[in-house]
């Protein structure tokens, strides 16, 4: 399963990207799909993961995710 991480800002989106890929993770910025809803039009795709082992690994807070789904792609 995959997760997609929604926020509130580019910011937040490209900060985020740029952590997990260098603690290793297959991850890529996407357009927000239509059946999440978000204040920023871009999310973060994270391939492999389930949703509950990117909570423990990013502080939701400084890293500005507002939201952690299950993703199929």
């Amino acid at each position: 399963m995959d997760s997609l991480l929604l926020f509130s800002s580019t910011h937040f989106v490209l900060k985020t990207e740029k952590e997990l890929k260098r603690k290793g993770f297959d991850c890529r910025v996407i357009p927000t799909p239509r059946r999440f809803s978000s204040d920023c039009d871009i999310a973060v795709l994270v391939k492999n993961t389930e949703p509950v082992h990117i909570g423990k690994i990013l502080n939701a807070k400084k890293f500005g995710v507002e939201a952690v789904h299950e993703f199929a792609s």
